[in-house]
This record gives C-alpha cells, sequence and structure tokens, in this order.
C-alpha cells in the first residue's frame, strides 16, 4: 500500500495523515481521557446537592447545544431498507404475517 511506504496513513475522506499526526491525535485523546478522569473523581468528592446541582447545569449546557440543532423529519426516512422488499410478494407476505397472529 502506498501510504505505508511513505510514513502516511489513510484518513477519512481520502485524506493522507502522517505518522507525527496520527500522534498527537492519540496524545489529545489520552489526555482527555485523563482530564474525564479527573473531573469524574472530583465530582465523586461532592457532596450529593452539589452534585445534582452540577448535573441540572450540565443538563441545561447540553439542551443549549441539542437545541441549535436543525429538527429532523420522518421524511429522510423515506426509501431507507427498500431492498429488503425487493422481490417479496405483498399479499403472500401480508397473509403470513396474519395468519401467525392466531398462533
Amino acid at each position: 500500500h502506498p501510504c505505508r511506504e511513505h510514513q502516511f496513513y489513510c484518513g477519512g475522506g481520502g485524506t493522507l495523515v502522517t505518522g507525527r499526526d496520527r500522534e498527537r491525535k492519540n496524545r489529545r485523546r489520552i489526555m482527555s481521557d485523563v482530564n474525564y478522569n479527573q473531573v469524574i473523581s472530583e465530582i465523586k468528592i461532592l457532596n450529593l446537592s452539589d452534585q445534582l446541582r452540577l448535573l441540572e447545569e450540565m443538563a441545561t449546557l447540553i439542551r443549549k447545544k441539542t437545541g441549535k440543532t436543525k429538527p429532523r423529519s420522518i421524511l429522510e426516512l423515506q426509501g431507507k431498507g427498500k431492498n429488503i422488499w425487493k422481490g417479496l410478494n405483498v399479499k403472500t407476505y401480508i397473509d403470513e404475517e396474519r395468519s401467525s397472529w392466531n398462533g
């Protein structure tokens, strides 16, 4: 594979990423894990009242972030999974389903 010959690996979308970039990304992930674990440790030290207050504040922050996303439509699912039904006799399928209801 040509990417391996040059100390590159292929990232998403066909982009080439150097080994150094990959190391930086891994370091950030590890630091993020360490920070997360530190935060969890600190939260465990809080009394129940402060933990609940923190939980409410975090819920508010998350709601504000998620509220900015555009509402989704059920119509986005139109046509999804249509290959499952390809070549299937609809009447036979419905008859089989209905007969299974009666035991």
